[in-house]
């Protein structure tokens, strides 16, 4: 979950939480218009919830499976495009460090129809971070004894997706700025 200063930072560019929209440019006029806004605040759900309660209980279990060691990041911004920015759930730590992104479905069922979005939110960390690799790990079962399965799916950054990402959000931003200047003329 995001800190105040993270939530700040949501505000001055395009997050991975962004990124499936800005695969479907029909939505860009609804991305723009909550940009615009100042990224109102979403409803709290009980998946948030969820994903709050036991995030970490995910990240420390995929790391223990893997022998991974992970820590907690800040902000990352693409190292040239300053509104390209990603908040990883966590930072492998490895020889070549990779970025993880935990989900905490309600089930299998859920999980089974959410994974191309979080593949493409965990590619978006992958643009923003420059790292090579990433893991989407999802947990789902019974929260409330513990009995929960585990599934890591390990993504390899796609330079034509970089490709297509940088170029879709540059020319979103382009527009974006154009939008809001035009807005700021006009009152």
């Amino acid at each position: 979950m995001l800190t105040e200063a993270q939530e700040a930072a949501r505000l001055t560019g395009l997050t991975s939480s962004d990124a499936w929209r800005l695969l479907h440019p029909e939505l860009w006029v609804e991305l723009a218009a909550e940009l615009a806004a100042g990224r109102p605040e979403k409803e709290d759900t009980p998946a948030m919830q969820r994903g709050r309660d036991n995030e970490a209980r995910i990240c420390d279990a995929a790391a223990a499976l893997m022998d991974w060691s992970i820590f907690e990041c800040d902000t990352c911004y693409h190292a040239t495009v300053p509104y390209i920015l990603a908040h990883p759930d966590r930072i492998i730590a490895s020889a070549e460090p990779g970025v993880m992104e935990a989900k905490c479905p309600g089930s299998a069922f859920v999980a089974a129809n959410y994974v191309e979005a979080w593949t493409t939110q965990l590619h978006w960390h992958l643009l923003a971070t420059g790292y090579t690799w990433g893991s989407l790990v999802v947990g789902y079962g019974n929260w409330k004894s513990g009995d929960l399965e585990l599934r890591l799916i390990p993504v390899q950054r796609n330079p034509r997706l970089m490709d297509l990402m940088l170029g879709l959000a540059t020319e979103f931003w382009a527009i974006k700025e154009t939008l809001c200047t035009a807005t700021t003329s006009a009152s």
